[in-house]
């Protein structure tokens, strides 16, 4: 088994760890340093993905379980330690027509747009 299918069998991963793995990173070789630490490049590769999770998880496109945290301004989520839902994930792309073939198979059904 390779080492990124493993992370099929979580339930719930973090934010970074779903935009790492759709970037296809694996998550451990990121968890001893926080995000500010990590090369320039794997910010720069992941960065579409954790804007698009972080604003379907704000919206409620995502099952989503927030971790808060009070700072000068009131009180707001810590993505390091909020989670999303597996189950939600996998449909959540799938409705955009993405096949990152972690979460959505490469022989699960997407959508084609056809051009006539």
């Amino acid at each position: 088994m390779d080492r990124i299918d493993r992370w099929k069998l979580a339930d719930e991963l973090t934010v970074y760890q779903i935009a790492l793995l759709f970037a296809g990173y694996d998550p451990v070789d990121f968890e001893e340093d926080g995000a500010n630490q990590w090369p320039k490049e794997v910010n720069r590769d992941i960065s579409p993905f954790l804007n698009a999770i972080k604003n379907a998880a704000r919206s409620e496109k995502l099952k989503f379980t927030p971790v808060r945290y009070e700072n000068n301004y009131g009180d707001d989520i810590d993505w390091n330690y909020s989670t999303v839902d597996i189950e939600s994930l996998r449909e959540w792309p799938r409705r955009r027509n993405f096949n990152d073939g972690l979460f959505v198979g490469k022989d699960d059904h997407v959508d084609k747009i056809s051009d006539q």
